[in-house]
């Protein structure tokens, strides 16, 4: 497949591809005679890979991880799920942090919303602060 035609497969921009390429998540394809890059079917799966996990949230750095984890031995389910653990506490920071930033907006939008027109607004106020 040439790079137009994997990247149209998958959904994804063919310089979203050369720069997976470049950070060494993709194997440099071979180039026929013409130059152009013929991809196979491992670099499809590999693709669908990469896509299918920045869809659950991991970063690039967290998918290279995880495509060195990927093999058959006994031992690499474990360290995959570390690799899961890691990213569930994560997102529960983030979780916590998203649901502070909900509750002070709130306040800062029910404040205003009870304000008098000729007060300072409350939200400016606060970000001055």
């Amino acid at each position: 497949m040439k790079i137009s035609e994997l990247a149209k497969a998958v959904g994804v921009n063919p310089q979203t591809l050369r720069y997976y390429e470049r950070e060494g998540l993709l194997d440099e394809p071979v180039r026929s005679a013409s130059g152009y890059r013929e991809y196979d079917k491992d670099a499809l799966g590999r693709l669908l890979f990469i896509c299918e996990a920045k869809k659950i949230g991991f970063t690039l750095r967290e998918i290279r991880e995880l495509m060195w984890l990927d093999t058959d031995e006994p031992q690499s389910c474990a360290s995959v799920q570390k690799v899961v653990a890691k990213k569930l506490s994560d997102l529960e920071e983030k979780l916590k942090a998203m649901r502070r930033m909900k509750k002070l907006l709130q306040n800062l939008h029910d404040r205003c919303a009870e304000s008098s027109p000729i007060a300072t607004c409350p939200v400016l106020e606060h970000l001055s602060s």
